[in-house]
């Protein structure tokens, strides 16, 4: 896999884990529920647009906020720090009734008991202070339809799989899982301390959940939604932890919200401080990752 298409899966699956588009596989049929049909797949294409985007054209902002553990075999996991992430997602209706959707996703990581953005971590594992580089993935745009994301030209080596959307008492949630083994684009040879090795895996579980009633409402084209997510993933790169057997485990919970003037003073405060592109996404048009953004603060690799 070259550089070129190792980026455009990586971004492939970040697209698809914060959309959870792709259609459920071998699902039994949930009939009408609030005057949603959930078994005509227009209908529920369009519910499922409402809760995690819009049926408008407009950008679509949702915040969030968690905890980064880590663990290794043969001992209690342990927390690393807190976790603040926002993300903008751009919908625009196409022609033939689907949908045209771009991303952008910045994480900061911050401590556990002030929220402030780190800038180093102790590493408890290697007893080693190391940099800490905040997450940013994107612009990726892609066509969504509903039978899933199409990106035309890119290696599709990705498939999250939306789960059956469950009703209760009011609520709609819709679940999906995502798990990911990758090429690392950090080959051990240049980047021992940064490598996890030959690949790189990931598996996320994500559940957005909004109103029945909301997204029933032909006159609501963005529903209030809430999300939560979990996920199980090899060690980033910045935490320098080589090849050693583990993971991290990140956990966080959300909402919609908007316009952005709405972003928390304090969130978009720490946002200018680190990742400040972000809120300048139309210069923001160079595509980046947890990957890209390690090889361009040491692009000699780790050794030299």
């Amino acid at each position: 896999m070259t550089d070129v298409t190792r980026r455009d899966a990586l971004q492939i699956t970040a697209l698809m884990a914060t959309a959870g588009l792709t259609p459920a596989i071998g699902e039994a049929a949930m009939g009408t529920a609030g005057g949603i049909d959930f078994d005509d797949r227009e209908e529920e294409f369009d519910a499922r647009i409402k809760t995690l985007g819009s049926l408008d054209d407009e950008d679509v902002f949702r915040i969030s906020q968690g905890h980064i553990y880590g663990f290794v075999p043969g001992r209690p996991v342990f927390p690393l720090c807190n976790y603040e992430n926002y993300s903008v997602s751009r919908w625009k209706r196409l022609p033939d009734g689907n949908r045209q959707f771009t991303l952008w996703e910045v994480g900061l990581h911050t401590d556990r008991t002030t929220d402030e953005p780190l800038k180093t971590l102790f590493n408890p594992v290697t007893e080693k202070e190391v940099e800490v580089i905040p997450y940013a993935v994107g612009p990726l745009t892609a066509t969504i339809t509903p039978d899933g994301v199409v990106i035309p030209g890119t290696e599709r080596t990705v498939q999250p799989q939306a789960l059956k959307p469950r009703v209760f008492d009011g609520t709609v949630w819709y679940p999906f899982e995502s798990p990911v083994t990758l090429p690392n684009p950090l080959p051990v040879e240049e980047y021992p301390a940064a490598s996890t090795g030959e690949f790189f895996s990931w598996h996320t579980v994500l559940v957005f959940a909004a109103n029945l009633s909301d997204l029933a409402n032909p006159e609501i084209l963005s529903a209030p939604a809430l999300s939560t997510y979990s996920e199980f993933l090899g060690w980033q790169p910045w935490l320098q932890m080589g090849q050693q057997p583990g993971g991290m485990m990140t956990r966080g919970y959300g909402k919609k919200f908007g316009p952005e003037s709405k972003l928390p003073a304090d969130r978009r405060r720490k946002i200018e401080e680190t990742v400040p592109e972000m809120l300048d996404r139309d210069n923001w048009t160079k595509p980046r990752n947890e990957f890209s953004a390690y090889k361009e603060r040491h692009p000699k690799g780790d050794k030299q």
